[in-house]
């Protein structure tokens, strides 16, 4: 086991790793396998035809009883979690569990004596459920109190490995009886009730031979006991110097516990109330938060769902053998959790696994509810028909998809929770937080199994997508809130989740300050800071102070990002406008050739490309002469206009292609100033969060396109013009909220620093920043600007000399960069899925309107949520260059794929000959076309926009963003002038032209781009005074870039070298 411990911070001898810990931790977590058990046969049990008949259930009634039966269990559990708390200082960790274990069996022989009284089921129920509720509370506690810090994550997962073993034998032994016994006789239900007395059995008798808690020992005064329980489970005599060292851990977890309770007197109560006010404190009830979360989100990530419900939701994806896939479910489900929790969990840790596993599990939901959305399996089998082959074939694969998720959920969301909530509170808490995590548990579960038979019935596939939202949820909650907590003390526990532990109230007795004792402070802030850097969205290695990134600054990003919000809308909305019904009668585009067709669905986006390019082209004169805000307010104007010109038109093509031109004029504008207002107002550690906030705001604005669209061609009438209208209308919001929200937003610093309005931008900059005028941060920066400007002022540029100063050296590789960013951003491939998504989806087999809209607003999702990733990981925490060259290499690969499948099988030849088959293949082409969106929204579609707007040098950056934005635009322009051609004419070849680009450009990266993470806007200058290839070169090496470039650079801010030049100055205006 020695590979797969935790790292601890002292010595640990090899004798504590003894088969007598492994063994009764064993025992103490088969309580977890009553409750893993319980979970899977009630399920099945409850809906066989002897059940039924025998307690009088039927169609109408079925609903209601079989929620009652599921969530009786769990209101019983709640109780008996409840009452543990008080329990168990007074019997113990031993006594209790065994206490409960009896009350356990009390309640499984009521069930099986049932014959026809529901009165003895739910008594039954709610017994076993107050036995497991109090085996929940007790056992994570129990372990933890018996095990080292370096197997505690192992030994603490057995409690979840035991609930999968449960869960398994639930799962198989119901699947026997479905095989071997007659489902109308009673013995078909009560043999699974019965089982229940057998690992409640050996739990019971194997209670009599397990150690107490040392700890709880201890409490009570039996030191001499709680001494030869430490020698029994250690195998070290008490005088060994780790045994020492333990005991007085322990003795310093009683003096905090006497310290919690002294304020408030002694005995129980005094220490309930101490808990109670302890837990209150900063750094105590954020950890109360996260453990709610944790188990809430345990319960909405569907495996509950599954458990108790395995009939209904396979039947739901066309299984007619429910009872063998819910056996093979539960079986990978328990080895997969041994493998997380006996090997793993203690050398990948807690956080990452859990983000990985969400996220994972959340794509496999969605599947699933696509496919049952798309296929209608339990539609057709419930009418008696035969499943088709390809619907068949999507079932299996359906399939697939829960043996995935059960996998990534085992090795996340499973156990973690348990895992986390037993290890981040100070053993003086304990007690009461292990009964606090049972109670969420079980409350949770309550709720979700008493709604789900309603859910199911109400919402269908919905149910899928409901519960795969929730994942996408708890995926970004374990990315943002979850700490790495893997082989910490307690002491470093405190310090991650802030608790001062000079809050406290002061002790009557002696206590042990343990803050300070087992780590010093140099060690602990240096482990801090590797956790909490890992755990940080924002990039390391800067001065900012914490103060700078502040809710103002974000406020303002997002105000501003109303315009890409707009932009994102518009792009995506307009692909699903032209394929309605209506909009195709109302415009005669369903009365012309394909090619026509093509034509003029070619010339409406296209306009408005045209449009963006001349906007971003002409606005730079606009934004140096106004200024950064009342251009935004500019462009915000004219996009409206144009919004009014596409909602008015009534049948009128030229309407629509003069209001897509003169909307994208106002989104090139905005597009070209926005990026650059929030840079040269974000502080470096978040300017790539806040640019981010610009993409997100865009692949936002694209998934409401996208949704709006499905919605009203399902909602709105195809005779009604109000079907392409409301679409079209619904950009004047994001328009209007963009033109109004500038008016309370601040100018730009730099720019009136660039007046000579030094003042002003001073104040600007202590309102954005959170800091008073003298603050040091403010000084350095305001300083950092005055020097930029001044030296620029000596030489002010005329608008022929800035055009020249492009091309010189230090300038012109920018530009190359940025213009090459911006070019090829285009062609990723993502923007040919936005600007034509229905027909990307028809060349896939996709047939129908509103099955096209539906999946493509999938589409929307995965690229918003693709976004979220660039914001708050990629911009700060992998860089520009990595992620560019990661997200080539990775997004390329679903491109391959998809020109494979279409080039093998021609789906939408198919589709045109009325031959739909949607087999594996096709549903993973759907997935690949997601998966590309997610990589390059993290990737290339928001760090061009952010890199082609920090690099530029402040004197003629307006002028530089407006020609590498204006490049996007005529790459943009080409795409979606081409790509009906490209689909009608090279079919497959189109995806492999975007892949084999998208690999060059991964190339091209890798050697050319530096990376900008973390540089002020000022060190650009320094960073690119030399050829970008020997940039990269050196960064690569290892080496300082930025401080060698100054010596070179004509805007150095070294304080040094800043003296030099002021004195040049100085002397050159006395001479004149």
């Amino acid at each position: 086991m020695g590979g797969f411990k935790a790292v601890e911070d002292r010595p640990t001898p090899k004798e504590v790793y003894n088969w007598r810990l492994y063994i009764e931790a064993s025992i103490i977590a088969t309580g977890s396998l009553l409750f893993g058990y319980d979970s899977a046969f009630i399920g099945t049990t409850i809906a066989r035809t002897g059940f039924k008949r025998d307690f009088g259930i039927t169609s109408e009634n079925s609903n209601n009883i079989s929620s009652n039966i599921t969530s009786a269990f769990q209101a019983g559990a709640l109780g008996g979690a409840l009452l543990c708390f008080f329990i168990t200082e007074r019997l113990g960790r031993k006594w209790t569990l065994q206490a409960n274990v009896v009350i356990f069996l009390v309640g499984a022989i009521l069930m099986v004596a049932a014959t026809n009284q529901l009165s003895y089921i739910y008594a039954g129920r709610a017994l076993t459920g107050i036995g497991c509720g109090g085996i929940t509370a007790t056992v994570p506690s129990y372990i933890g109190e018996l095990s080292i810090p370096s197997i505690r994550g192992i030994l603490t997962g057995l409690f979840e490995v035991a609930y999968q073993v449960g869960s398994v034998i639930g799962f198989w032994i119901n699947y026997g009886i479905t095989q071997n016994i007659n489902p109308n006789s009673a013995t078909s239900w009560r043999i699974p009730m019965a089982f229940q007395l057998v690992p409640s059995g050996i739990l019971f008798i194997g209670c009599f031979f397990i150690h107490e808690s040392p700890l709880w020992l201890m409490r009570k005064g039996k030191t001499e006991q709680a001494h030869k329980v430490l020698e029994s489970i250690r195998h070290l005599p008490i005088d060994h110097k780790y045994m020492q060292e333990e005991v007085d851990m322990l003795q310093k977890k009683m003096d905090e516990e006497a310290a919690v309770a002294s304020a408030y007197g002694t005995g129980q109560w005094a220490y309930f109330r101490g808990v109670a006010s302890t837990l209150c404190r900063k750094g105590m009830w954020n950890r109360l938060v996260l453990v709610f979360c944790a188990f809430a989100l345990n319960n909405l990530s569907g495996a509950a769902a599954i458990n108790y419900y395995s009939p209904t939701l396979f039947a739901s994806i066309g299984i007619t053998d429910v009872a063998l896939y819910t056996g093979i479910y539960g079986l990978i489900k328990a080895i997969a959790s041994i493998i997380y929790f006996i090997f793993l969990i203690d050398l990948l840790g807690r956080r990452w696994p859990a983000i990985i596993s969400s996220f994972v599990c959340s794509l496999c939901l969605w599947v699933v509810g696509a496919y049952v959305k798309i296929g209608h399996p339990a539609d057709i089998i419930a009418a008696g028909k035969e499943l088709s082959a390809s619907t068949a074939a999507g079932g299996r694969a359906a399939t697939g998809m829960i043996m995935i998720y059960s996998i990534c959920w085992s090795f996340g969301l499973n156990g973690i929770p348990w895992i986390v909530s037993a290890e981040i509170f100070p053993g003086a808490l304990r007690n009461f937080t292990g009964t606090y995590a049972a109670l969420v548990v079980w409350a949770t579960q309550f709720a979700i199994t008493k709604a789900l038979p309603y859910i199911f019935s109400s919402f269908g596939y919905a149910t899928w997508f409901f519960f795969a939202a929730w994942m996408i949820v708890a995926t970004l909650w374990a990315f943002f809130f979850l700490p790495e907590t893997k082989g910490l003390t307690m002491d470093q526990m405190d310090v991650i989740f802030g608790y001062a532990h000079d809050a406290r109230p002061e002790p009557s007795t002696k206590v042990v300050d343990t803050a300070f004792d087992d780590i010093d402070k140099a060690k602990r802030s240096e482990h801090t800071e590797d956790v909490m850097g890992f755990f940080s969205t924002h990039a390391a290695g800067t001065l900012d102070p914490p103060e700078v990134r502040n809710w103002r600054i974000h406020l303002i990003a997002l105000v501003a990002s109303m315009s890409a919000l707009a932009m994102g809308y518009d792009t995506a909305v307009i692909g699903g406008t032209m394929a309605l019904d209506s909009f195709r009668r109302d415009f005669h585009l369903d009365e012309v050739s394909t090619t026509a067709r093509d034509t003029i669905q070619g010339n409406i986006v296209s306009t408005f490309q045209a449009g963006c390019f001349f906007g971003a082209l002409f606005t730079f004169p606009i934004a140096e002469k106004f200024g950064r805000r009342k251009t935004v307010m500019l462009a915000g104007a004219v996009f409206l206009l144009g919004g009014t010109l596409m909602t008015a038109a009534r049948g009128s093509l030229n309407m629509i292609y003069a209001g897509r031109a003169i909307a994208g004029l106002g989104i090139g504008a905005s597009s070209l100033t926005v990026p650059v207002y929030i840079a040269e107002t974000a502080p470096p550690s978040i300017r790539g969060r806040l640019v981010g906030i610009f993409e997100i705001a865009s692949q936002g604005g694209g998934m409401l396109g996208f949704w709006i669209n499905y919605a009203t061609d399902r909602t709105i009438n195809v005779n009604n013009h109000a079907q392409w209208v409301v679409p079209l209308g619904l950009q004047l919001v994001p328009g209007l909220g963009l033109a109004l929200g500038m008016i309370w937003c601040p100018e730009s610093p730099r720019w009136l620093a660039r007046g000579d309005h030094f003042d002003a931008a001073e104040r600007i900059l202590v309102k954005l920043r959170g800091l008073p005028a003298d603050h040091e941060y403010i000084r350095r920066e305001m300083n950092d600007i005055r020097t930029q400007v001044e030296q620029r002022t000596n030489n002010r540029l005329t608008k022929k000399q800035m055009f020249q100063k492009l091309f010189q050296k230090g300038i012109r590789n920018r530009m190359g960069l940025g213009m090459a960013l911006m070019f090829l951003q285009s062609f990723t491939g993502v923007n040919i899925i936005t600007y034509y998504a229905p027909r990307i989806f028809e060349s896939l087999g996709i047939t129908g309107t509103s099955t096209k809209l539906f999946s493509t607003g999938f589409y929307g999702i995965a690229k918003t949520f693709g976004m979220f990733l660039f914001t708050f990981w990629v911009a700060e925490r992998v860089g520009r260059r990595k992620g560019l060259i990661w997200g080539s290499a990775l997004g390329c690969i679903p491109m391959w794929y998809i020109g494979g499948y279409v080039m093998r099988a021609d789906p939408a030849a198919r589709a045109a000959a009325g031959v739909i088959i949607r087999d594996g293949w096709s549903y993973l082409a759907m997935v690949c076309v997601y998966i590309n969106g997610v990589i390059i929204c993290a990737t290339w579609q928001g760090i061009t926009w952010l890199y082609a707007s920090e690099v530029q040098t402040l004197e003629i950056r307006m002028l530089a963003v407006s020609i590498t934005t204006a490049t996007t635009w005529l790459g943009s322009f080409i795409i979606a002038r081409s790509t009906p051609y490209m689909i009608s004419d090279l079919g497959y070849g189109a995806y492999f032209f975007f892949s084999s680009i998208l690999m060059l450009m991964g190339i091209w990266a890798f050697f050319f781009v530096p990376e900008t993470k973390g540089l002020t806007l000022e060190d650009m200058d320094a960073l690119f005074m030399q050829p970008t290839h020997k940039t990269v070169w050196a960064q690569m090496r290892g080496r300082d870039v930025v401080t060698a470039g100054r010596a070179r650079s004509p805007s150095i801010t070294d304080e040094k070298l800043e003296a030099n030049i002021q004195a040049a100055q100085i002397e050159e205006r006395t001479k004149s």
